[in-house]
């Protein structure tokens, strides 16, 4: 089944459900039902962009847009985004406004018919959406599903104005309804808008299945030595990939460029979303007179500095960092290693053992020799040598780094509000 195919059958169901809601409100007076059946027509308008936009989307690439027109997806999403939001500022206003009304059992019945009916589309829509990989898809199918939970919202509302006569607060049930649906319309409005702009400025994948896929073949592949860059841009229904490896210096351009054509091969052929690929591969050299050494209690000045200048910007606090320089000193002394280059401390790390795990805790390096590859030289040798897991505790905002131990292997397994746990897989 085509996309095209998938909304279109939303399309007539979204025609039926809208037109018997409108008629049906209109005619028992209940602006919530009311504000029920304008959402089922947004859902129409929406679908009718989201064909429009998914044709204009599969246009193929040519001279001004080498990468194709994808991006027309997330276009037409925000599209509807802007819709959506205008109807649910709308039905606030126009149920606040509504005259007070006791539901009739018609509202009741035919809200229960639209649960029913629009779980079920919005279950198959957003599946099938998922199955294309398909933004557009997604974003009518959340559109759909906020209908459902509106629909409850109103049946809600039409069986609390039955007890009116009990409880006279409960006659206001079909305006606060409305106003609720709206509610509920505006904030998946604005989901949706928030995540296509974020695609449209330039978001790319991350840790998903496509990237993950990309990610095992340069590993597994022997001739790559390192993956020192590796990005997957979003275009619509296809990716652009951009990725820079290290190779042995020694190859010639040649065999460079005929492992280069084999790696683009493998990556297209198990990853479909894959149409363009961008390699650079710069030449591997091995570290040289960079050496570990082992922690003794001279050290400890420049370890507790290299611990405050780390922490400073995370922690912030002074009493967290005291406590953290406490357990590192009466607990983990004897795990910590000196960096040494050309014999000379510029840095340490701090790898102990917790459990099953290996547990990279910190890995500091002077200022003046970071961006020299010596950190991913050194966690690289740690994999290598241990034979059991290896795990990283890494600060949130420190993107380069969580970047780099992704193109090592590591995947993002947990977090807490400020770190990430990553953990070494063996691809």
């Amino acid at each position: 089944m085509t996309v095209t195919k998938v909304m279109s059958i939303s399309v007539i169901t979204n025609v039926f459900l809208s037109i018997l809601k409108v008629i049906v409100g209109w005619i028992c007076k209940s602006s919530a039902l009311l504000a029920d059946g304008v959402h089922s027509f947004s859902d129409l308008l929406t679908d009718f962009f989201a064909i429009i936009g998914n044709i204009i989307a599969k246009k193929p690439a040519d001279e001004k847009h080498p990468y194709g027109h994808g991006k027309i997806e997330y276009l037409t999403s925000i599209g509807i985004s802007i819709v959506i939001l205008i109807l649910g500022f709308s039905i606030i206003y126009n149920s606040m406004y509504s005259k007070v009304i006791v539901a009739s059992l018609l509202v009741s019945i035919i809200s229960i018919i639209t649960i029913l009916v629009k779980y079920t589309l919005s279950t198959f829509v957003i599946h099938q959406g998922k199955k294309y990989k398909n933004s557009i898809l997604i974003a009518s199918g959340k559109e759909s599903r906020a209908d459902v939970i509106s629909s409850l919202v109103v049946l809600l509302s039409a069986l609390l104005s039955s007890f009116s006569n009990y409880f006279s607060i409960l006659k206001y049930s079909d305006k606060i309804a409305g106003i609720i649906v709206g509610l509920l319309i505006i904030r998946t409005g604005f989901s949706i808008l928030k995540e296509n702009i974020s695609t449209v400025i330039g978001e790319q994948e991350i840790d998903g299945e496509d990237y993950t896929k990309v990610k095992q073949i340069l590993l597994k592949d022997e001739q790559v030595k390192t993956i020192d860059h590796l990005v997957i841009l979003k275009y619509g229904h296809c990716y652009k990939t951009i990725i820079e490896i290290s190779m042995d210096s020694k190859l010639s351009l040649q065999k460079a460029h005929d492992y280069v054509e084999l790696i683009e091969e493998e990556i297209k052929k198990k990853v479909n979303r894959v149409k363009y690929i961008t390699i650079h591969v710069n030449p591997y050299k091995e570290l040289q007179n960079i050496s570990l050494t082992n922690y003794s209690k001279k050290n400890q000045p420049f370890v507790e500095k290299a611990i405050i200048n780390h922490l400073k910007k995370s922690l912030k606090q002074d009493d967290r960092i005291k406590e953290y320089i406490e357990d590192t000193f009466q607990n983990h002394a004897k795990d910590i290693k000196m960096i040494l280059k050309n014999n000379v401390i510029i840095g340490f790390l701090n790898c102990y053992k917790e459990n099953d795990y290996y547990l990279l805790d910190m890995i500091y390096i002077e200022e003046e020799f970071r961006n020299q590859g010596i950190g991913y030289n050194i966690i690289h040798n740690i994999i290598q040598n241990k034979k059991k897991k290896i795990c990283l505790l890494v600060d949130k905002k420190n993107i380069k780094s969580i970047n780099l131990y992704k193109n090592l292997g590591f995947d993002v397994t947990e977090e807490t509000r400020t770190r990430y746990f990553m953990e070494f897989r063996e691809y």
